[in-house]
């Protein structure tokens, strides 16, 4: 069994992790009008983007398991308003949402799938921890997922007057599900080592501080 497991998952890997040139096309929209870049008060931002990624092969002999085809579409937004004064008590809003569409029983790359958890979006969870997972022996290891979901919300207050440095408290959901590279592969095979390939909601709480000086600086601790 653990050799079979090993087999299964190189399988997964070798589809994550293909050779040769890929083309890109990466239409998008986007808005911001956030008062500040890094620090802001009030405003929104709004993207929505999408890539179509294509590889081929000089061999025919190839099969469309081993090539690139896949079109991602993603949404995001954020918002932040003042409650009680510009730099007394602000609140934020952060939500993003994302699919992946495989073409032709091809692959993603392991950098275009959606890896859920982590300081880039659940806090107090391990980088991709809320996204399928392959298990070999006490190992975790994340494989990215092709449908995504994470909100963020925060209450964010000034620890110095000018707040160049300030604290805040959130709470983190999401989840990311449907697992990529798993094509053409026996069920029997993958059930053992596969996990968190449907939808689970994850969610979290904790506090933060960012800084502008003496260099931008941002730590979060999540439970």
């Amino acid at each position: 069994a653990p050799a079979k497991n090993l087999e299964t998952f190189q399988q997964v890997v070798n589809r994550l992790f293909p050779r040769g040139n890929i083309l890109t096309i990466e239409p998008s929209m986007n808005q911001n009008l956030k008062n500040h870049t890094m620090h802001p008060t009030r405003g929104h931002q709004w993207s929505i983007v999408s890539k179509l990624g294509w590889s081929d092969s000089t061999s025919s002999r190839q099969a469309s398991s081993e090539k690139i085809g896949y079109v991602k579409v993603e949404g995001d937004f954020s918002w932040y308003t003042p409650l009680i004064g510009e730099k007394t008590l602000i609140f934020g809003f952060h939500c993003h949402a994302g699919r992946i569409f495989t073409l032709e029983n091809r692959n993603i790359p392991f950098d275009d799938v959606f890896h859920v958890g982590g300081p880039m979006s659940v806090r107090g969870f391990d980088y991709g921890q809320i996204s399928p997972t392959i298990m070999i022996g006490n190992m975790r290891n994340p494989i990215g997922a092709k449908k995504s979901i994470v909100v963020n919300f925060e209450l964010i207050f000034p620890i110095t007057a000018d707040f160049s440095m300030k604290g805040r408290f959130f709470y983190d959901g999401g989840a990311g599900w449907d697992a990529p590279g798993t094509h053409g592969i026996n069920s029997v095979d993958l059930e053992p080592i596969l996990r968190n390939n449907s939808f689970h909601y994850r969610h979290s709480i904790g506090f933060g501080i960012s800084m502008l000086q003496p260099q931008p600086m941002k730590i979060d601790v999540g439970l």
